[in-house]
């Protein structure tokens, strides 16, 4: 709940919402980009000056469906699966290093002719953009990070913490190979009732993060 109030002050914050009907999230364009070792999946819409919206994990595009469209009334808004998640392929070099996602989403913003952006970042997806900032300055006109230690801010403190693995999906992701070795389907409904017991979320996004979970050649 921490999160999604401070999205919603990031809202308020970032743009003045103009009055209309807003977008459906499911009806804005796809696009996919092959690279190197992987095929990265994106949702783009709106008007305005380009803003990158980055997820944690384990997540995907769909973390944007309500705060997307009322953003898209002022921005282009540019919503990635980063790779290994919801509609992107698995590395095949099993990279999921930050630089590897960073590179991933500076191949997105040249595959739209974007040169400068606004970025927001969450979790996991906060080393992906802190890489694309460090490695393409030039490229991002101000980035907010969220909920995600960097290293020399205290990174080295978080997870080294034994409390930082109370939380099922650190602990599982922690254990080598564990993933890969797991039915989905335990995965799927580890999720779903993780999520069900503590946060609020509708039917519609249970029954989505399931098939992204199961779905072959998915981490989520």
């Amino acid at each position: 709940m921490k999160f999604l109030s401070f999205l919603s002050t990031f809202v308020l914050s970032l743009a003045q919402v103009a009055l209309g009907e807003l977008s459906n999230f499911d009806d804005w364009e796809h696009e996919r980009i092959q690279l190197e070792d992987v095929s990265i999946h994106f949702r783009y819409h709106g008007q305005g000056p380009p803003l990158l919206l980055v997820h944690g994990f384990p997540q995907h595009s769909l973390t944007w469906h309500t705060i997307g469209p009322i953003l898209a009334q002022n921005y282009t808004v540019i919503v990635p699966d980063i790779r290994g998640c919801g509609d992107s392929s698995l590395s095949l070099t099993k990279n999921y290093t930050a630089a590897a996602g960073g590179t991933d989403l500076k191949a997105i913003l040249d595959y739209l002719n974007i040169t400068e952006t606004y970025v927001f970042a969450h979790d996991k997806g906060v080393g992906l953009a802190s890489s694309l900032a460090i490695e393409h300055p030039q490229a991002v006109k101000r980035i907010i990070l969220a909920e995600y230690p960097l290293p020399g801010f205290g990174y080295t403190t978080t997870v080294t913490s034994p409390n930082a693995y109370l939380n099922w999906q650190l602990a599982f992701f922690a254990v080598p190979d564990a993933a890969e070795y797991e039915n989905p389907t335990w995965t799927a409904n580890r999720a779903l009732r993780f999520f069900e017991d503590g946060e609020h979320i509708s039917s519609v996004d249970l029954s989505y993060l399931k098939d992204r979970v199961t779905l072959q050649g998915g981490i989520i």
